[in-house]
């Protein structure tokens, strides 16, 4: 039987391949929030916190009330993380975005209610040390019908910047052609002259 399968792996870092194990610094800030309606309907005051994590670490602002800016909550928040720089922090942090949550602080309980999401792509940083962005955040709750004659209301987003330490690749380690990683395509043509063990009738189950 033959059989056709594709590999896509990234080249591992310098670093990695000349044994030093080096690290990386990751800074997250998390600087404002602008347009989000809370639970009391536009144009009412509320106090928000916006959270991620990093490959499982969390971030988490405080509780921010509208600034004097309408529409705003200014956070400002900062954290830091370091990890060893090997080709699994490559892929955790390009390949898998960070998912954002944006929630409403009851001020007296402090109970959270969630009120919005959004993802952010990091593979500008296979290019650069920094990233700034403003995340398009979804509501959790259907928005308010529109007032005939007022204008329509402004989308919520979220003020992001994502900065390193050093690069994540050198420059040549990307394709000239898109700013990607290069890659090593594997094609397996076929599989002859099998080990008995890997011969498996249809139905029973294997013990790899």
């Amino acid at each position: 039987r033959r059989a056709v399968t594709r590999a896509r792996a990234a080249a591992p870092p310098r670093a990695m391949s000349e044994g030093a194990m080096s690290q990386v610094t990751v800074k997250v800030t998390i600087v404002e929030l602008r347009h989000l309606v809370g639970l009391a309907g536009p144009g009412a005051a509320f106090s928000a916190c916006a959270a991620t994590h990093v490959r499982g670490d969390a971030v988490e602002t405080p509780a921010m009330p509208l600034s004097l800016e309408p529409g705003v909550h200014k956070f400002e928040h900062t954290q830091s993380f370091t990890f060893d720089h090997t080709p699994l922090l490559i892929n955790e942090l390009i390949a898998q975005p960070l998912a954002l949550r944006v929630s409403q602080v009851e001020a007296k309980s402090g109970d959270m209610t969630l009120l919005a999401t959004g993802e952010l792509l990091l593979d500008e940083l296979l290019r650069g040390t920094r990233m700034e962005t403003l995340v398009p955040l979804v509501a959790v709750l259907a928005p308010p019908a529109p007032v005939e004659g007022e204008e329509p209301a402004l989308s919520p987003m979220l003020l992001v910047v994502i900065e390193l330490s050093a690069p994540l690749v050198d420059a040549d380690e990307l394709d000239p052609d898109d700013g990607g990683l290069r890659v090593l395509e594997l094609r397996l043509d076929g599989l002859r002259s099998l080990p008995a063990r890997w011969l498996v009738e249809a139905g029973q189950a294997t013990d790899a």
